[in-house]
């Protein structure tokens, strides 16, 4: 489906930086931790269609929801935001260095911590309380879902050394993939 905008926004001023982005139609979103707000481009010209700002968030990373909405993790706050209809809205508050996140092929929000010793989440999107999937996680800072519904993940972030895991959510366990990738 078309997500763009009629008309481009007047201030087009690139973010400080860009922390996550998600491909949705005709658009890409962008996180800016440091600009504590998420962008909507055109995905043809770059052009930013749309700013939310996150009220303290620092957006890290973006996901479509198969409804059509945009989830956010706020890095620096720990809220989980979506944009939906125009707005951002802050869904339910988790704990600071919430970074990764993406939905399941059912539609199920994961969310990661950022760090050693991290956390992967499955939490409601109503607002309900997370519940825990996996414990003292590698050093992640993203993932995507496989076609089995497990979760790919690099670690071992800049320190090294580098490796992928797989994550089973149904199980929690975790698994290496490759390892002693250099960092």
């Amino acid at each position: 489906p078309s997500t763009t905008v009629a008309e481009p926004l007047e201030d087009q001023t690139a973010p400080v930086n860009v922390n996550g982005l998600t491909v949705q139609g005709d658009t890409i979103w962008v996180a800016s931790i440091e600009a504590d707000e998420v962008l909507q481009l055109d995905r043809e010209t770059g052009a930013i269609l749309a700013r939310f700002d996150t009220g303290g968030a620092g957006p890290d990373d973006v996901a479509v929801a198969p409804d059509g909405s945009v989830w956010v993790t706020g890095f620096g706050n720990g809220d989980l935001g979506r944009i939906a209809d125009g707005s951002y809205e802050v869904v339910t508050t988790m704990a600071a260095g919430i970074n990764p996140l993406e939905f399941t092929a059912d539609g199920t929000l994961l969310v990661g911590t950022y760090g050693p010793g991290g956390t992967l989440y499955e939490v409601p999107t109503d607002g309900g309380e997370p519940v825990v999937v996996a414990e003292d996680l590698p050093d992640i800072n993203a993932f995507g879902i496989a076609e089995d519904g497990t979760v790919l993940a690099p670690a071992g972030g800049i320190g090294g050394p580098g490796s992928v895991v797989r994550i089973d959510p149904a199980t929690g366990e975790v698994t290496t993939v490759v390892a002693d990738l250099d960092p």
